[in-house]
């Protein structure tokens, strides 16, 4: 009798351990780490997967910064020509296509959310977009870019220039567009095709720093 009641102790002693260990796991992760960003769009996989285009918007919306928030990034002079194109250009044009587009995409079977951090460190996945993004800020932040993918592929579709900032998650998406060296700087005629990686090694900016749960971006 008293060896089935120590095996017994032992077998709750034992479920409790692997649940508060379960616990402690999910405590773990921050709003501001990546993992909360995968989670956050798999929600928005879950409203494009029940074809639901004003769920997507709102669930895309936190992430479109502020006028204050660019000023914050580029400073008065860049931020202000990279304010105009985003909130003008980049958010409008999102904003009316991105719904369709998300449930077209994870209709097709990009249903898979992968966060990866881009930067100097990262040259096989940072785009040279990506780097002038980087290199213009006034202070560098770490970012991170989305990619919807099917489950058994890597690539996918891609969204640029997330950061973790005044305590939430924000994307410029193709802000570097209108930064110094952006085409839409240089002329109107729309890109034809998406950037790429930069495999070749351009000189690369500062290591960007490390997310905190302080106000970064």
């Amino acid at each position: 009798m008293r060896f089935f009641c120590f095996a017994l102790l032992l077998v709750l002693l034992g479920c409790n351990g692997r649940n508060g260990q379960d616990a402690q796991a999910g405590a773990a992760i921050k709003p501001s780490d990546p993992e909360h960003l995968e989670q956050l769009f798999q929600k928005i996989v879950q409203k494009a997967q029940a074809k639901d285009e004003a769920g997507v918007l709102a669930a895309m919306e936190p992430y479109f910064l502020t006028r204050e928030e660019m000023l914050g990034l580029y400073g008065s002079e860049k931020g202000e020509r990279a304010w105009l194109g985003y909130n003008d250009t980049i958010a409008a044009d999102l904003r009316k296509e991105a719904p369709r587009l998300l449930i077209d995409q994870v209709a097709q079977g990009l249903t898979e959310v992968t966060v990866e951090m881009v930067g100097p460190a990262y040259p096989d996945r940072t785009t040279p977009g990506d780097q002038r993004m980087l290199d213009d800020m006034l202070q560098k932040q770490a970012m991170y870019t989305v990619r919807l993918h099917k489950p058994e592929e890597k690539l996918g579709l891609r969204l640029n220039g997330f950061l973790f900032i005044g305590g939430q998650w924000r994307s410029l998406f193709k802000t570097y567009d209108y930064l110094p060296g952006g085409v839409r700087l240089e002329t109107d005629e729309p890109e034809e095709d998406d950037e790429e990686p930069n495999e070749a090694g351009d000189a690369p900016a500062e290591a960007p720093a490390e997310v905190t749960d302080e106000k970064a971006e």
